[in-house]
């Protein structure tokens, strides 16, 4: 009898990320008039307070909201 060898399926699961609404820093609703751009990216954030934070580890905010399904807008660079 020959056996028949099963390949797992392989699943990919991707997450479409929603745009940002979220201030990565505080967690509050975000205000389009207070952001910082970081490598070709515009991040936005709650208040006046959160950009500095942002400044500090921008890496670590970024993260922060892919993990939570955001992504942040990409700019045009003067390159």
């Amino acid at each position: 009898m020959q056996e028949i060898q099963k390949t797992p399926a392989l699943v990919s699961e991707v997450q479409a990320l929603a745009a940002q609404t979220t201030c990565p820093v505080m967690g509050n609703p975000i205000d389009k008039t207070i952001f910082a751009d970081y490598n070709g990216k515009r991040v936005y954030f709650c208040c006046g307070m959160c950009p500095a934070e942002f400044k500090k580890d921008p890496e670590k905010y970024i993260k922060k909201l892919a993990d939570m399904g955001q992504t942040v807008e990409t700019i045009e660079t003067g390159k």
